[in-house]
């Protein structure tokens, strides 16, 4: 469905380019502007982008293994005790 109303919008700048080409342009920056506005301000709102702080994890158990080839294979527990 999106597809279609960018096209739409798509052949109605072209149509505005045709006889005003300056107000398409500024037309096109404003929806692009509008546009990068509400994808950053839906990003802000998602859920699961909280941040925690280095303070509140534990790593319980933490394994080093050296390979054969040069390859270093780190694997830990950790722990979040506020979860």
């Amino acid at each position: 469905m999106h597809w279609a109303l960018l096209g739409v919008i798509a052949l109605a700048l072209v149509v505005l380019a045709y006889r005003h080409p300056w107000l398409a342009i500024d037309l096109l920056a404003v929806l692009m502007l509008l546009g990068f506005a509400l994808y950053w301000w839906r990003t802000e709102q998602l859920p699961g982008r909280v941040q925690i702080s280095p303070e509140d994890v534990v790593f319980t158990a933490i394994s080093i293994l050296v390979s054969l080839c040069p390859v270093i294979v780190a694997t830990s527990t950790w722990f979040n005790p506020f979860s």
